[in-house]
């Protein structure tokens, strides 16, 4: 599915974008 592929990619990029803040 197109909008489960879109969230998960979301998700994936908030939480890696959050962890990244928190290492820098």
């Amino acid at each position: 599915r197109a909008d489960n592929a879109i969230a998960a990619a979301c998700y994936f990029a908030g939480h890696f974008l959050i962890v990244r803040s928190l290492y820098l």
